[in-house]
């Protein structure tokens, strides 16, 4: 931590409401799960100790031990009187002790950017810790939070939930794939992936209920009724638990490879970041003889320059339906429509307002398995074009004409 934050503590932790009243959750929480009965045997490490001010609280349980890699923790801890009762030490090698503590506690220190490998020091939490003992952890969360007080003790990320919302129907050739996919390129976030299916015949729901008997991060919500792709990703949207919310198509055709860059995205400050076909980069690849139609690609595309000659650039793929999203703002614009031009209106609302929205290039994949639902001929593209159509001159009616250079929310 910055010098001045170490300061700051030593000045406020005894008196300050936000430490008294952790110190009041803690104590709680001891005395309701952790009776004990001899504190004299009762051993307790304070991981990450700082100024020292919880060795002095945590010393009614039992013996205290505090350790700390900083020499200003050190210090600070020696002026409180703690000399005898600190150590220094790096919490990701605690190689000198070995199933010594009934209690260890890390409170507010894994998110520090020293902390390397997150899950390399709960191991260590754990090897030091008694067969029955017990860790007490607390960490910030939940990046809108963010303040200057996150920069002056040089966090290294708030823990967040990122939900993945994947609207299914007959992609039993998919699934599977794509949330490994996920997986393989979206390893460092902790997410939970909710699969809402149309009921689909292809045994889709039936394979996704088995991955959630053995995944607790997969849930099924299966749709009876009112199908479609919109009412599917607003059940799964609501659902959700996450403060990120994304989604895409689950044909494989939006690269997962691309999720870290857009988080990242959202972690720089933006509301909304959605993949691009249309921007410098993106793009659409054409696999000859396969699954999607040329022409159901040509007619998208003309779809999109219609909805930027009658809207504006504001976005250049109005129709991405790749998006990672803050929760908050979800809560403020619920999704309207049947299928895809429910993120036309979303783009919109959100540019006309003001929200912080980005594009990254994205190159388009061919589907590999089943049927496109976009549109798997050029009828089906027709019949639903017309509901695109009358949402783009709606929306021209209700919000005008905006381009890149007016809208508030707009960054490349």
């Amino acid at each position: 931590m910055h010098p001045d934050a170490f300061k700051a503590m030593y000045t406020m932790e005894s008196g300050y409401w936000w430490f008294c009243a952790k110190r009041e959750y803690i104590r709680q929480v001891i005395n309701r799960h952790l009776p004990v009965e001899n504190k004299a045997h009762f051993a307790i490490l304070d991981c990450g100790c700082g100024t020292g001010n919880n060795l002095a609280f945590l010393s009614q349980f039992g013996t205290v031990l505090g350790i700390d890699n900083s020499d200003n923790a050190i210090d600070y801890c020696t002026r409180n009187g703690f000399k005898k009762m600190v150590k220094k030490a790096n919490i990701s090698d605690l190689s000198i002790f070995y199933d010594s503590f009934d209690l260890v506690t890390a409170l507010d220190v894994l998110y520090h950017r020293s902390i390397k490998d997150d899950v390399a020091v709960l191991k260590e939490f754990h090897r030091v810790l008694k067969s029955n003992g017990w860790l007490l952890l607390t960490d910030s969360a939940y990046n809108f939070l963010k303040s200057s007080h996150d920069i002056a003790v040089e966090t290294r990320e708030r823990y967040t939930l990122k939900t993945i919302v994947l609207p299914t129907y007959n992609e039993a050739g998919n699934i599977e794939r794509l949330i490994s996919e996920i997986d393989r390129y979206v390893e460092d976030f902790e997410k939970e992936y909710i699969v809402v299916d149309d009921n689909s015949g292809d045994g889709t729901w039936q394979l996704v209920e088995k991955m959630a008997a053995k995944d607790p991060r997969v849930r099924l919500i299966l749709r009876m009724e009112d199908p479609g792709l919109t009412p599917s990703l607003q059940e799964g949207i609501n659902a959700s638990r996450g403060d990120l919310v994304s989604w895409m198509d689950c044909d494989l055709s939006m690269p997962p490879s691309e999720i870290p860059r857009m988080i990242s995205k959202i972690e720089n400050g933006y509301d909304c970041v959605i993949g691009s076909r249309y921007v410098a980069g993106g793009g659409v690849v054409f696999m000859t003889g396969g699954p999607d139609s040329l022409s159901g690609i040509l007619l998208s595309m003309l779809l999109n320059h219609f909805a930027i000659w009658v809207l504006g650039d504001c976005v250049r793929d109005y129709t991405s339906g790749f998006i990672i999203v803050n929760k908050g703002v979800l809560d403020k614009y619920p999704l309207k429509g049947n299928y895809g031009e429910y993120f036309i209106e979303l783009m919109v609302q959100l540019c006309h307002d003001g929200v912080k929205v980005a594009e990254i290039p994205y190159l388009c994949q061919p589907r590999e398995a089943g049927q496109s639902k976009s549109g798997p001929d050029l009828w089906t593209y027709f019949k639903r074009g017309w509901r695109y159509v009358i949402t783009i001159v709606t929306l021209r009616l209700r919000y005008g004409c905006s381009s890149d250079k007016s809208a508030p929310g707009f960054t490349e």
